[in-house]
């Protein structure tokens, strides 16, 4: 089983909230793995889905802020690749909304 596979596994719908630190972790243990990277910050975007039912916005925010940093970090290592500028995008929208 692939690590990023065990994390889904660990995590489960019942386990969101422990995504980020068990993804964090995976990320940490190889930095130059992109793929690793995006996935840390799209489960940073889960977790604010998870903190706004409860009206949490303020953890909402900086969980959308974590993943927006690293999906920053990404597109600058590689400006063309537009579904990552989409994400980052994605991310600026979710943020504007919260802010409004």
């Amino acid at each position: 089983m692939e690590k990023w596979d065990k994390l889904h596994t660990l995590a489960g719908p019942n386990n969101l909230k422990t995504a980020p630190p068990t993804a964090a972790a995976l990320a940490r243990s190889d930095p130059g793995n992109a793929v690793w990277q995006r996935e840390l910050a799209i489960s940073y975007a889960h977790l604010a889905d998870v903190y706004r039912q409860p009206k949490d916005r303020e953890k909402a925010l900086a969980a959308l802020r974590q993943g927006k940093a690293i999906m920053d970090r990404l597109v600058k290592l590689s400006p063309d690749n537009a579904g990552w500028q989409r994400d980052l995008a994605w991310f600026d929208r979710q943020i504007a909304a919260l802010t409004e």
